[in-house]
């Protein structure tokens, strides 16, 4: 029997975007278990409530689409930044103590830099509740140098959730300059998109933002913007050369 006149077979898990998702469900299924049966404490933190209403929508496309950009144009500095260490550090020493001396100035300077990202979402809804938008920015973009310096440094740790954090910092920030717009509605749909660019996985992003950090009521916002970044994401692969990012360091 030829080939060609062999069966196709479509079953579903021939699908890789299944697969994944199949698989992504099955982790997510096995650590709630996890959680729940050994009577651990929830990882989840909302941050904050949300009183969303429909004519915000008109914000929607605009929000996603600009932080998606941001979050590629803050990718590109944390590529260049990872070029400028590998070009100046030339030894493991030299590598650990930069590292070391980095986060010693981020426990001087902003204690709440530091670690995963994921315990600090709290901030949100205290000590960062009042925070002027210059402050909420600026403490995005030094969490996320710093996970450079830390991942091209031999410190090695999470990604995830410090690129969440800090895209949810500056979702914040842009909420708080944007009258009569939800802040949390604006902060999610940011975080999202800023974060889909840095890790390159708007599935991720939004599966994690919609389980661990959203108000239940943005669950379909983060549905729908999870769907288009993925057809974006998929476009963008598609016209682009792939180029190293500071995430492929720790797989060296």
């Amino acid at each position: 029997m030829h080939k060609q006149n062999i069966p196709n077979h479509n079953g579903v898990f021939l699908t890789k975007r299944f697969t994944k998702i199949t698989y992504f469900l099955s982790g997510v299924a096995c650590f709630a278990g996890t959680l729940i049966y050994f009577r651990e404490p929830s990882f989840i933190i909302r941050i904050g409530t949300s009183q969303w209403h429909t004519n915000e929508l008109n914000w929607f496309i605009p929000l996603l689409i600009g932080s998606y950009l941001l979050g590629n144009v803050y990718l590109q500095i944390m590529i260049q930044l990872r070029k400028i260490l590998q070009a100046r550090l030339y030894n493991t020493i030299q590598m650990v103590i930069f590292g070391g001396i980095a986060i010693y100035i981020a426990s001087l300077i902003a204690p709440d830099l530091l670690f995963s990202g994921q315990h600090n979402f709290h901030l949100f809804t205290t000590a960062w509740q009042n925070q002027t938008p210059i402050y909420l920015a600026v403490m995005s973009f030094a969490k996320l140098l710093l996970l450079t310096i830390c991942l091209n440094t031999g410190w090695i740790g999470g990604d995830i959730f410090p690129v969440i954090f800090a895209a949810t910092a500056q979702g914040f920030a842009i909420g708080t300059i944007i009258p009569n717009l939800d802040h949390t509605y604006v902060a999610v749909v940011v975080a999202i998109g800023m974060a889909s660019a840095i890790l390159e996985s708007p599935m991720l992003v939004g599966s994690l933002m919609a389980i661990f950090f959203a108000p239940l009521n943005l669950v379909p916002i983060i549905l729908i913007a999870t769907i288009l970044l993925m057809e974006v994401r998929s476009i963008q692969k598609r016209y682009t050369k792939y180029i190293p990012t500071v995430f492929d360091q720790m797989q060296k």
